[in-house]
C-alpha cells in the first residue's frame, strides 16, 4: 500500500514545531485509539477462541469438529495479530522514559540529559512524527488482518453449530 505525500509548503520554523507537537498529539491520540480498539477485540476472539475449543470437546459430529478445528486456525492468528499490536514499542532509547531507564542510579547525568535541547528544536521532532504516524498505520494494518481472520473463524465456525 503506497501513500501519496502532498508536496509541503514552506512554513517558518516556529510555526513548524508548533504544528509538528499538534500533528505528534494527535497521532499519539490515534495510538491510544488502535490500543483500546486491539484490546476489546482481543477480548472478544479470546472468548470466541475459547467456545470453538469448548465445542470441540463436546463430541460434535465428525465434519463439525472438523469445521470447529478449522475456525479455531484464523481465530487464534487473529489473537496473534492483535497481541502483536498491544505489544509494547519502545522504539530505542531516544527519548521519554526509554531513555531515562539507562539513566539508573546516574541522577547527575540525568540531570545534565534533561538539559538538553528539545527535540523540536533540533529537528528530531519530524522524524519522530513520521515513526509514530508509521507505527500507528502498522497498529491498524494488524487489527484489520484480525478483523479479517475473525470473520473467517466465524464464517466456519456458524455452520458447525447446525452440523453439531
Amino acid at each position: 500500500m503506497r501513500l501519496e505525500i502532498p508536496m509541503v509548503e514552506y512554513v517558518p520554523a516556529s510555526s513548524q514545531a508548533e504544528k509538528i507537537a499538534q500533528k505528534k498529539a494527535g497521532v499519539v491520540e490515534e495510538l491510544k485509539r488502535a490500543d483500546a480498539k486491539a484490546q476489546i477485540l482481543l477480548g472478544l476472539i479470546v472468548g470466541t477462541l475459547a467456545g470453538i475449543v469448548g465445542l470441540t470437546r463436546t463430541g460434535v459430529s465428525t465434519a463439525a469438529g472438523v469445521l470447529l478445528v478449522l475456525a479455531a486456525i484464523p481465530a487464534a492468528a487473529a489473537v496473534v495479530f492483535l497481541a502483536l499490536t498491544i505489544r509494547p514499542f519502545l522504539g530505542g532509547a531516544q527519548a521519554g522514559f526509554v531513555r531515562w531507564a539507562h539513566f539508573v542510579g546516574e541522577p547527575e547525568a540525568l540531570l545534565a540529559d534533561l538539559e538538553r535541547p528539545d527535540p523540536v528544536e533540533t529537528g528530531h521532532a519530524a522524524a519522530e512524527l513520521a515513526k509514530l504516524s508509521r507505527l500507528a498505520v502498522s497498529k491498524y494494518e494488524r487489527i484489520a488482518y484480525a478483523v479479517y481472520l475473525f470473520l473467517l473463524a466465524l464464517a466456519l465456525a456458524l455452520p458447525a453449530l447446525f452440523l453439531a
